[in-house]
C-alpha cells in the first residue's frame, strides 16, 4: 500500500469511528429533558415562533448535536477517500477531456447537496426541530433547491471562465501568477478557497450528510483551478524538459567517449 492511500485510510477511519461513537452517544440521550417537554412547550408558547424555539432549546439535551456531528464526521470520512478517487481518475483521464470533467464535477458539488437537503429537513420535521403550527418544510425545500441549482451554475462559470486559455494540470500542483489578469485570477481563487475552507467546521457538525462532500470537493477544485497551466508555464516546462533531455543525452555520450560502450538505444 503506497503511502499516500495508508494515509487516506487512516484518516477515513478515524473519522468513521469517532462518528459512530458521537451518534451511538446521542441515540443513548432522550432528545429532550423529560417526556413532557414537548407537551409542556407546545402548550406554553401558544402559536409564537419566537418563544418556541427560544424554549426548545432550554429543554434540548445534546442528543441532536451528538448525532448531527455523527452523521457529518461519518460522512466526511467517506468523503476522503471519494475524492482522492476523483483525483486518480482525473490524473489517468485524457487531458483533453479534463476541463469538461472538471466542469462536471463543478455542477455534481453542488447538486449533490439537493437530496442530501431533503433528507436533513424531513429528519428534523421528524424530531420536532419545527413548531407544529409552522408552514411546512415544502417551502424550504423549494428555496434550496433553486438555490442549489442556481450555485451549481455558478460554479461551472467559474470553472469554465478559470480555464479559459489553460491547459488542465493533471493534479494539484498551484502554479503562482504571472501580471496583473493573473494575480486578478489567483486572488479570486484564493479567497473561494478559503471561504470554503471556512465553512469545514459547520460542515462537520451540520447533520446534512451532503455538506461535507460538497465542502472538501470544492476545495479540491480551487486547487485544480489554481493549478491550471498558463501557455508561459506550458512553454516554460516544455522548454526545461528539453534542456533536461539534453543534458541527457549530453552525458550519455561522454560516459560512451569515456568508457568506450555506445549509449543504449531507447
Amino acid at each position: 500500500m503506497k503511502p499516500s492511500t495508508a494515509i487516506i485510510t487512516c484518516i477515513s477511519a478515524l473519522l468513521i469511528l469517532a462518528g459512530a461513537l458521537s451518534w451511538y452517544r446521542g441515540h443513548q440521550l432522550p432528545p429532550y429533558e423529560s417526556p413532557d417537554s414537548w407537551d409542556g412547550l407546545i402548550a406554553a408558547t401558544h402559536n409564537d415562533s419566537t418563544a418556541w424555539y427560544h424554549w426548545l432549546r432550554r429543554i434540548e439535551t445534546p442528543h441532536k448535536r451528538l448525532t448531527d456531528t455523527g452523521l457529518s464526521l461519518i460522512a466526511t470520512g467517506l468523503s476522503i477517500p471519494l475524492l482522492a478517487g476523483f483525483l486518480h481518475w482525473h490524473r489517468r483521464a485524457n487531458p483533453e477531456h479534463r476541463k469538461i470533467r472538471l466542469v462536471g464535477f463543478s455542477i455534481a458539488l453542488e447538486l449533490v447537496l439537493i437530496p442530501s437537503n431533503y433528507v436533513y429537513l424531513f429528519r428534523r420535521y421528524k424530531r420536532g426541530d419545527y413548531p407544529p403550527w409552522a408552514d411546512s418544510i415544502a417551502i424550504p425545500i423549494v428555496e434550496y433547491t433553486v438555490a442549489y441549482l442556481i450555485l451549481a451554475g455558478l460554479m461551472a462559470t467559474v470553472t469554465l471562465l478559470a480555464l479559459r486559455n489553460r491547459t488542465c494540470a493533471d493534479r494539484i500542483s498551484v502554479q503562482m501568477p504571472r501580471g496583473g489578469v493573473d494575480w486578478l485570477r489567483f486572488t479570486f481563487l484564493s479567497g473561494l478557497t478559503l471561504l470554503f475552507a471556512l465553512g469545514i467546521p459547520a460542515a462537520l457538525s451540520s447533520g446534512d450528510i451532503g455538506v461535507p462532500l460538497s465542502t472538501l470537493g470544492s476545495i479540491t477544485l480551487m486547487l485544480l483551478l489554481l493549478s491550471a497551466q498558463s501557455p508561459h508555464h506550458v512553454a516554460t516546462a516544455q522548454r526545461l524538459n528539453g534542456d533536461q533531455q539534453a543534458l541527457a543525452d549530453l552525458q550519455a555520450k561522454l560516459y560512451a567517449r569515456r568508457t568506450g560502450i555506445a549509449p543504449r538505444q531507447p
